[in-house]
């Protein structure tokens, strides 16, 4: 319920090791409609389209979620997306709709079919989902 009414959430992905790591937060909190903030050190960015540029005005459709790379970036990321909340709204929604097409059960459980060896041509994949299958089987 927390991560429901939040506007922001943040997900740490730092492994005790310096390896990228990824945790189910990274997908809990958009499905509920949260933007996401996730540390640097995360194999999100292989499944989630993070920013174009890493400035805070940059052009083209919103990402799906918000990296920063150490905590003064957090703290303005914060500040910047409480002070616009079109722009927060926007890259919440972006990350929501991603999330629930593309990583629903339907989709993750298919796939684990399919590693299985069973026939699951009658599983409407849209093409977000073929796109990431690749980098999702490399994790």
């Amino acid at each position: 319920k927390l991560m429901c009414r939040s506007k922001i959430s943040l997900d740490f992905c730092q492994s005790t090791d310096g390896r990228p790591t990824m945790h189910l937060r990274s997908f809990e909190v958009p499905a509920c409609g949260a933007l996401l903030m996730e540390d640097s050190n995360t194999l999100l960015d292989r499944l989630l389209d993070p920013p174009a540029l890493a400035n805070l005005k940059s052009p083209g459709p919103p990402a799906d979620f918000i990296i920063f790379h150490n905590s003064w970036e957090l703290l303005e990321w914060v500040r910047y997306y409480l002070s616009h909340e079109e722009e927060r709204a926007a890259v919440a929604k972006a990350g929501h709709e991603k999330v629930t097409r593309v990583f629903n059960a339907l989709n993750m459980w298919g796939q684990v079919f399919e590693r299985m060896g069973f026939d699951i041509g009658w599983l409407a994949k849209d093409k977000d989902y073929l796109r990431h299958k690749s980098a999702m089987e490399g994790i």
